[in-house]
């Protein structure tokens, strides 16, 4: 038992959790890695990028010409996505929405990975530590070494075609009085999209 604890604690103290009858509630990673994936890729292309999700952004990711949603789920079969802000499938921009599929597995990345990319593709690792930490994903917490695959990994271009409630989609192109927040969610199976 004296070595189990020493070289897995966190399995032992979740064990203990587990028989002390605690509920056990934790953060999901994977929702992370996938706008990190997202923001490597187009970092890379263009430093000008920013991840904005960090400070409560309408979008997760922006430039100076475009915007992107990231959604990802760690469910096989499903591709809904939800929308929590009225303003997220919305913009002046050209917007995309990426969508992951992920699976939990030691050959994947984790946030410290993730992070570890972006550093060298340039990215502040000073900015990069504050925004995760912003999220909740404080240094040292044993959820940044979980580790996630891509199954799948899809792109849309939202347009007026892409199903979405925006202002335009009330009468007289404006939002009904006192409605403060929409939430809603979109089957994506059967839309268009590249991979």
């Amino acid at each position: 038992n004296r070595q189990k604890l020493l070289s897995s604690p966190v399995a032992w103290w979740n064990g203990w959790i587990g028989m002390l009858g605690n509920r056990v509630g934790s953060k999901n990673s994977y929702d992370i890695i996938a706008e990190m994936m997202a923001l490597k890729d187009l970092f890379s292309k263009d430093n000008s990028i920013q991840w904005t999700a960090s400070h409560a952004g309408s979008h997760d990711i922006e430039s100076p010409t475009n915007s992107y949603e990231v959604k990802s789920t760690i469910k096989k079969s499903e591709t809904n996505v939800t929308i929590s802000s009225r303003f997220q499938l919305d913009s002046e921009k050209p917007l995309e929405l990426w969508f992951y599929r992920m699976e939990e597995s030691e050959q994947g990345f984790s946030i410290n990975d993730m992070k570890n990319e972006l550093v060298k593709c340039g990215y502040s690792e000073s900015t990069l530590e504050a925004q995760l930490q912003s999220k909740g994903f404080i240094l040292g917490n044993s959820i940044r070494e979980r580790k996630y695959i891509v199954l799948e990994r899809r792109k849309y271009t939202i347009d007026e075609s892409f199903p979405r409630i925006v202002e335009s989609s009330f009468k007289n192109d404006v939002y009904p009085k006192n409605i403060i927040k929409i939430l809603y969610t979109i089957d994506l199976e059967g839309l268009d999209y590249t991979i």
